[in-house]
């Protein structure tokens, strides 16, 4: 399994998605005794109810693969070369949800696919916004923690 790369956008979309929404708690990539949510499999994110049953689970994950598109349409706008080309919502949805109702499949196996979905500029050399502002900008202790603790900085 394979751990997240900062130096690609669908990594950190995928990344900050899941933390911003409560659906991982772990860091960007593995520390210590900690793994990184790239290897984090569907069934250990919050959404993931093995108890329901499967119609529910398709449905949540097509909440979540819905808020997943919207989530990066709207903060990676500047990132994107472009959009979803030739795809429609439904099929970005149903792309997305497929990896999100498999058990088995990472946190990174889902950025690989919104990597094959979303095209970014400069991928090789593309940075997190929030890596890039600590990078070039002094930052409150307290932000500069706050970064080291989600396992950006």
């Amino acid at each position: 399994m394979a751990e997240l790369d900062r130096s690609r956008q669908a990594d950190v979309s995928a990344f900050m998605f899941m933390r911003v929404n409560g659906q991982s708690i772990r860091p960007f990539v593995s520390a210590g005794d900690q793994p990184g949510m790239g290897l984090q499999k569907m069934i250990d994110l919050t959404y993931f109810n093995s108890a329901g049953s499967q119609d529910m689970l398709k449905a949540v994950a097509a909440q979540i693969a819905h808020m997943l598109m919207v989530y990066i349409n709207t903060y990676y706008t500047q990132q994107r070369e472009s959009g979803f080309e030739n795809k429609t919502v439904p099929e970005v949805v149903r792309t997305f949800t497929a990896v999100l109702v498999d058990p088995g499949k990472t946190v990174h196996d889902l950025a690989a696919t919104v990597d094959k979905v979303f095209r970014y500029k400069n991928e090789g050399s593309a940075a997190v916004p929030v890596v890039a502002m600590a990078a070039e900008q002094p930052l409150p202790a307290a932000v500069k923690k706050r970064l080291e603790r989600i396992g950006i900085a």
